[in-house]
């Protein structure tokens, strides 16, 4: 059972993930250039990285995924991993991910607001350029949108673990 959860940034991706790898009794596949940069340095490392490093860097992420039972919280991952069982992605509107954001990193929220507009367009353009992925319109690869305004985490865990059970659970390692 592979999940793969995607998002902008501040859509709840990690928090859900997390939760959901807890509730299932999973493992939660977290990779992100955070590991190698953070904050304002984050953006910065996004546009200096090479094509091959992005196709190496998502290779081992799907090569963790695929090693157990899991749930995957990245940019990429419903298009990248192919067999995967459940993917979702998660909405919320720009000034409920700046709040969160802004909250989250201890930012202002114009900081937050321009922190988001350009992590956001370098994923964009990367994904498009490396993989030829349109992330903002393309979700045919998903089999649940979530607005993350309208349910509480729990209720999103919820939803989510059930449809797995349902759609897959019999696959469980």
């Amino acid at each position: 059972m592979i999940i793969c959860i995607s998002g902008m940034s501040g859509s709840g991706k990690t928090t859900i993930a997390r939760m959901l790898a807890d509730e299932l009794k999973i493992r939660h596949v977290n990779r992100s250039f955070k590991e190698f940069a953070t904050g304002k340095q984050l953006v910065a490392f996004q546009k200096r990285v090479k094509p091959s490093f992005d196709r190496s860097f998502d290779k081992e992420i799907i090569r963790e995924a695929k090693s157990a039972d899991s749930v995957v919280s990245t940019w990429f991952g419903p298009w990248m991993v192919k067999d995967s069982s459940l993917n979702v992605w998660l909405r919320a509107g720009l000034e409920t991910r700046v709040r969160r954001i802004a909250s989250a990193n201890h930012l202002a929220l114009r900081e937050a607001r321009s922190y988001i507009k350009r992590k956001d367009g370098n994923n964009i353009l990367r994904a498009r350029k490396v993989y030829g992925i349109d992330i903002v319109n393309d979700h045919s690869v998903f089999d649940i949108e979530i607005n993350t305004e309208r349910m509480k985490p729990k209720e999103e865990v919820a939803l989510i673990a059930m449809l797995s059970v349902e759609r897959g659970g019999k696959r469980f390692k």
